[in-house]
């Protein structure tokens, strides 16, 4: 039997790598791309598209200033309340889009959000101030955590804070935020417990809280 040249035993392997190459190919199982197939984890649904503006809500009212609106929450009443840089910075409207009343002009530098607690009252972030803000519905200032006009960084000072949640319980976790980059955790009447987070992509670190 004649025995095979160099340059042949180098054809035939590589014809061999070619056809292993392309068996993988053919037969190697598919499973779909998880962003472009509905799943549990990931529903491919855009919830833009599942809202529409009206142009009629809310009712136009002269009285009231146009601005930015940094925030929305919505009460158990089905109420409507509106935070921003507008005159008054806090709306209430009902659900039709009717103004019901506004007020905190002077109480606030730069409204960022607004949130309800589980007894009705007003929370707001004043990034502006340094500050977070507790409200009756009327608008008596009921707390202010912080210290207005001073930023840093303890148990007393916030630098631009930009939001907070309320736990049924009462207790109060601001996001310390645009400057800080930390979650702060608050009893309800204003009592420091902790804080944690520092800017950084390290577990525990945040880039923008």
């Amino acid at each position: 039997m004649r025995q095979l040249t160099r340059s042949e035993k180098r054809l035939i392997i590589l014809l061999i790598v070619a056809c292993a190459v392309l068996a993988v190919i053919v037969f190697w199982p598919r499973y779909p791309d998880p962003l472009s197939q509905p799943t549990e984890l990931y529903p491919h649904v855009n919830a833009g598209d599942t809202f529409h503006i009206d142009p009629a809500w809310p009712v136009k009212n002269s009285a009231l200033s146009t601005a930015e609106i940094t925030g929305i929450a919505v009460a158990s009443d089905g109420h409507v309340w509106v935070v921003g840089h507008g005159r008054p910075p806090v709306r209430e409207y009902d659900a039709q889009g009717q103004f019901l009343r506004g007020w905190g002009d002077g109480e606030m530098e730069k409204a960022h959000q607004i949130r309800l607690d589980h007894e009705g009252n007003i929370w707001i972030a004043d990034c502006g101030r340094h500050c977070i803000h507790k409200f009756s519905p009327s608008g008596t200032r009921l707390l202010t955590i912080g210290t207005p006009g001073q930023s840093g960084e303890d148990s007393t000072h916030f630098n631009e804070p930009t939001d907070m949640a309320i736990t049924t319980d009462g207790d109060l976790f601001v996001a310390d935020g645009y400057v800080n980059a930390r979650v702060a955790h608050f009893r309800g009447d204003g009592t420091f417990v902790k804080a944690w987070g520092s800017r950084g992509s390290k577990p525990g670190q945040f880039s923008l809280v």
